[in-house]
């Protein structure tokens, strides 16, 4: 899951684990990985590019807008961890974990 930093060559930092995350997230929805080419070239435009499809309609607007967020191939405009444990759909899914499993 290299970020386009990463593919461009280009300091990257904290923010290349957030593009990560966003990969894990598209792909346990999704059920497939958000950038698959034929070679390596193909590849790594489609991830300096951003390109990938939208996901599956039966998931939230939170979700995909998550993803969204996450798959920016602009680190700065990621967020930080902060800001996503402050988004109000993560703050319900800690509370349920709480709640249900202590």
């Amino acid at each position: 899951y290299s970020s386009p930093e990463i593919w461009e060559e280009v300091p990257y930092s904290y923010q290349s684990d957030l593009w990560s995350l966003g990969c894990l997230v598209y792909e346990m929805t999704a059920q497939r990985v958000p950038f698959d080419a034929d070679n390596v070239y193909q590849l790594m435009k489609k991830i300096t590019d951003g390109s990938y499809e939208t996901l599956p309609k039966q998931y939230s607007i939170e979700i995909a807008s998550l993803v969204q967020l996450l798959l920016n191939i602009d680190p700065e405009k990621r967020p930080g961890c902060a800001e996503l444990l402050e988004m109000e759909f993560i703050k319900k899914i800690e509370k349920y974990l709480e709640q249900n499993y202590g």
